[in-house]
């Protein structure tokens, strides 16, 4: 017979009364919650594994299967069952009783397989020291319906409470959920900051799951049942815990720091018996989270400042190397100038010793004997003049005494000469007058030749004009028709002589006979210049003369004999 409450009625938990029921509870419900993490992917802080408070009891909400149809396990803690139900319409169930810890997990492993959706699960309980593994646990086998039923009124009145609380927050918190683990219910809230790694510690629990459910920081408060032979508490903590967390003051009687838990508890008596439970349960979490908010707030504050000291004071570290290396250089650089100016120091007395001074020296030397040469060279010469003029003054003075001897030798060879060539010019006188005679008379006999042949010609010319007088035209067209041949050959004798001709003119080769006529043309010009007798009128009046002083035009032969036949015209 389960006990009947009201709405808000808060049922009483005594620890003497269900302890054994609720250690074996708790075994229960890790058998179902395995069912679910294996079952449900993984979400962020195993939030795929908590149980969720129902009207009925406890549930696994829906969970997809790898092979069969998605199927729900639930706790009902009215009618005392395990109820599966699958997608597919098909359920099935256990009753819930006092049996031993090994029959409850063959038989909802049996249950499982015998719907579709078998599952394996990892059959060793965790957060629980010197856990038994389920199919060897015979040890918790209490069920005691009525503290069940209410202790699930319990968790009605708790997930009312936690979610009022929940829902002032507006930033990232998990549903209000009952993890199997410690049989806890429980919400929390983040702050979006990252936390250090949590050190772990839980039975049965590898590192990695704590690393997960605390891998940013955290404000979490909820309901545990207690240990074996404690009562059940509220409780409230931080992960990391900030510093002057536990000093608190302002919370509500009856809560307190416990060093073991690491956490403040509000026992669940407290909030039970009194006049308002509601409200004292929410001043004790709102309280604990303001602490942990300002706490987590002047942590991040200090976190910042002391990010902030250790950036400037890395920046600092980071400038000094640089900055201690600069003054380095410097220094370095100072003793570098030093040394170069004691270097340029000792090169230049190196210079002075090795390379001006023995300079000088040496062009002191080389002046000294340059000089030195110079006055020799000078000393050399006027050593040469004296002796040039003196060689000169005795050459002088030898020749002024041979040019006395020299003088009276070419005096008498010069009379000598004179008196030969007196001799001479008279001889050369004789002989050209004698010549000149010769030749003077010479010249009287020819020209007396030269005036009896004048005169012959003289009178033989006069006779040849009284006969050509005498002749007529006729005759004297005769003589010139016999010479006339010779004054043609006689003008074409220049071409005649021409083996090779070429003829350059714009008048082509008939120019040649032009030319021959021209000559022939002047030479009977010249002919009337030297005898006065006008020849081509001569031959122009004789060539157009008719009747009876007509002349017979004789062909002239190529001989010029008047033989021709008339074959080659006149």
């Amino acid at each position: 017979m389960t006990e009947q409450t009201s709405p808000r009625s808060w049922p009483a938990l005594p620890v003497d009364g269900w302890a054994d029921t609720r250690d074996t509870l708790q075994l229960y419900t890790q058998v179902v919650g395995k069912v679910r993490m294996a079952n449900a992917g993984l979400s962020n802080h195993w939030w795929n594994v908590p149980l969720y408070v129902t009207a009925r009891g406890l549930t696994t909400s829906l969970m997809p299967h790898p092979t069969g149809p998605s199927f729900s396990v639930d706790f009902d803690f009215v009618d005392h069952r395990l109820v599966v139900a699958t997608v597919d319409g098909t359920t099935g169930s256990l009753p819930l009783g006092a049996r031993a810890v090994a029959d409850f997990h063959a038989d909802v492993m049996a249950l499982l397989d015998e719907l579709g959706v078998g599952t394996e699960i990892w059959p060793v309980p965790v957060e629980i020291p010197g856990a038994v593994p389920f199919p060897d646990d015979r040890l918790h086998a209490s069920y005691d319906p009525d503290a069940v039923h209410r202790f699930w009124l319990g968790l009605v009145q708790m997930t009312r409470v936690l979610t009022t609380f929940r829902d002032r927050f507006v930033g990232k918190s998990s549903p209000v959920h009952l993890f199997w683990g410690a049989l806890d219910l429980a919400t929390t809230r983040f702050s979006g900051r990252t936390a250090p790694d949590h050190p772990g510690g839980a039975p049965n629990c590898g590192p990695h799951v704590m690393l997960e459910a605390y891998s940013h920081e955290v404000s979490s408060c909820g309901y545990w049942p207690g240990p074996p032979g404690e009562e059940g508490v509220f409780y409230s903590y931080a992960y990391p815990e900030p510093a002057g967390f536990r000093e608190i003051t302002g919370l509500p009687e009856g809560a307190r720091w416990d060093d073991g838990l690491g956490e403040f508890v509000l026992p669940y008596e407290v909030v039970r018996t009194a006049a308002d439970p509601d409200a004292v349960l929410l001043a004790f979490l709102q309280r604990t989270y303001e602490a942990i908010a300002i706490s987590q707030r002047q942590l991040a504050l200090k976190q910042a400042e002391i990010a902030a000291e250790t950036d400037a004071a890395k920046a600092r570290a980071a400038a000094a190397g640089p900055l201690a290396q600069a003054a380095q250089d410097q220094a370095i650089l100072m003793e570098q100038e030093k040394v170069a100016e004691r270097t340029a120091a000792l090169t230049e007395r190196q210079l002075d010793t090795q390379v001006r001074r023995p300079a000088d020296a040496q062009r002191y030397k080389v002046e000294q004997e340059a000089e030195g040469r110079k006055n020799s060279a000078i000393l050399t010469a006027e050593a040469q003049r004296q002796a040039t003029i003196a060689a000169a003054e005795a050459a002088a003075r030898q020749a002024e005494l041979s040019g006395e001897g020299e003088r009276a030798r070419r005096s008498a060879l010069a009379e000598a000469e004179a008196i030969e060539g007196a001799k001479r010019g008279e001889a050369e006188k004789l002989r050209r007058e004698a010549i000149a005679d010769a030749v003077e008379r010479e010249g009287a006999a020819e020209a007396a030749a030269i005036l009896a042949r004048g005169q012959a010609e003289a009178e033989s010319m006069d006779a040849r004009s009284d006969a050509f007088a005498k002749y007529g035209e006729a005759a004297i067209l005769e003589m010139l028709v016999k010479v006339l041949p010779d004054v043609v050959g006689a003008a074409a004798a220049p071409l005649s002589a021409v083996e090779k001709m070429t003829v350059i003119s714009t008048d082509g080769a008939g120019s040649l006979g032009r030319s021959v006529a021209s000559n022939v043309a002047q030479g009977l010009q010249l002919s009337g210049d030297l005898t006065g007798i006008d020849v081509a009128a001569l031959l122009r009046r004789l060539g157009g003369a008719t009747g009876a002083d007509a002349v017979t035009r004789v062909p002239i032969s190529p001989d010029g004999d008047g033989s021709g036949n008339g074959s080659h015209g006149s």
